[in-house]
């Protein structure tokens, strides 16, 4: 067994001795020890943004449009509600199995928009804070879940967490997130912001 007094710095592992930086094979059984309060244990990933309330969010929303920031904006899906994405790695190791399938929790509203001047299509997501509470296809040993304010940080902090050795993350949450965990086509969120139906109100400038 190999004992080395190792730091911990800027995200990385160092040798105290020669300054270099660490990596450990994965899967690796390690014995840490540390002084009182160097160590914490079941602290989920990601960023943990401070929850606006619905009052606030849609104030936010209003002086954008009332400054003509926005031409408009739309509701989308309420706090509480659900989106689904997937990350196809067919990689098999001992601790985890894929292609893998998530399932996220809204914790605020989402809302789209789109800014005065921008071409048609380019529609955007208001940042809505969100975690990816469970896996809900596919087998990981060692789950933690993984906090973001929007849903891009939410895939793009899924991929960096589990995957980051097999590739870099991309993501357009448009395309990426579904309404319903079989990930059917048409379920995609922009065909929300689409809808004819006049289901979801629209607030334009007036």
């Amino acid at each position: 067994m190999s004992s080395r007094k190792i730091i911990f710095a800027n995200g990385q592992f160092y040798d105290a001795e020669t300054r270099k930086r660490v990596t450990f094979r994965n899967g690796a059984i390690l014995e840490v020890g540390g002084k009182e309060g160097d160590i914490s244990f079941g602290v989920d990933a990601g960023h943990k943004p401070a929850i606006k309330s619905k009052g606030k969010q849609a104030a936010a929303l209003s002086e954008n449009l009332s400054r003509r920031r926005y031409e408009w904006y739309q509701p989308l899906l309420d706090r509480g509600e659900h989106l689904y994405f997937s990350i196809s790695l067919h990689v098999t190791e001992s601790y985890w199995t894929g292609p893998f399938k998530f399932r996220v929790l809204l914790l605020e509203d989402l809302y789209a928009y789109k800014l005065l001047k921008a071409k048609a299509d380019d529609i955007r997501l208001y940042d809505c804070a969100c975690v990816m509470e469970e896996i809900v296809a596919g087998e990981i040993e060692y789950f933690t879940k993984v906090h973001g304010k929007s849903l891009n940080e939410i895939y793009k902090t899924t991929y960096v967490h589990y995957f980051s050795n097999y590739g870099s993350p991309t993501a357009n949450a448009h395309d990426r997130f579904f309404t319903k965990p079989t990930l059917d086509e048409g379920s995609e969120i922009r065909n929300l912001y689409s809808d004819k139906s006049g289901r979801i109100s629209m607030v334009k400038i007036l």
